[in-house]
């Protein structure tokens, strides 16, 4: 099962909406999806009512892919309630902002998650200005809390947060 967690305010953006900007030529969201389609065998997105309006066409276009609203109070939230209420594990859960540069390194990410034996929940993160930063991608085997990250370049993988992300991004297609 794969979550995709569009529901935010997108306040850093200042577009709840960030998610349906084109890089190479598709919607950051709907590239997204044809990528775990090639490793989900259900996809959930998971929105507010912000921004249900805006995707119900993608959960209509795909029987394969259910939209479920939530509060949108804040991330967190909306993830503990998918979380408890979806018992199933392994779960990936992504951002809707998340822009994968390939799906090599989606596969990647997901074949060492799955070698780990001594954590619960593994991260994606790249590194950038020599640190560790989480791009909102993730697996959960369990909910204890324990914790790792796989490292990738910076250039192939993006939390669309801002229109300095977004520009880096694009500079992916030229």
């Amino acid at each position: 099962i794969c979550l995709i967690m569009a529901g935010g305010s997108g306040s850093r953006f200042k577009d709840p909406l960030k998610y349906m900007r084109e890089i190479c030529g598709e919607s950051i969201l709907r590239r997204l999806i044809r990528q775990l389609k090639l490793v989900c065998v259900n996809i959930i997105i998971v929105a507010s009512d912000k921004s249900l309006y805006k995707i119900s066409d993608l959960c209509r276009e795909d029987f394969n892919i259910d939209c479920v609203e939530t509060s949108g109070h804040d991330y967190v939230s909306d993830l503990i309630i998918m979380l408890s209420s979806i018992r199933a594990r392994p779960i990936l859960i992504s951002g809707a902002d998340v822009f994968i540069r390939s799906i090599d390194v989606l596969i990647d990410f997901i074949d060492k998650a799955f070698s780990l034996k001594d954590a619960d929940i593994i991260n994606l993160a790249v590194y950038e200005n020599d640190q560790e930063k989480l791009i909102g991608l993730s697996i959960f085997f369990g909910d204890k809390g324990v914790w790792r990250n796989i490292s990738y370049d910076s250039d192939e993988v993006f939390d669309i947060d801002t229109y300095e992300d977004l520009r880096r991004a694009e500079n992916v297609c030229r």
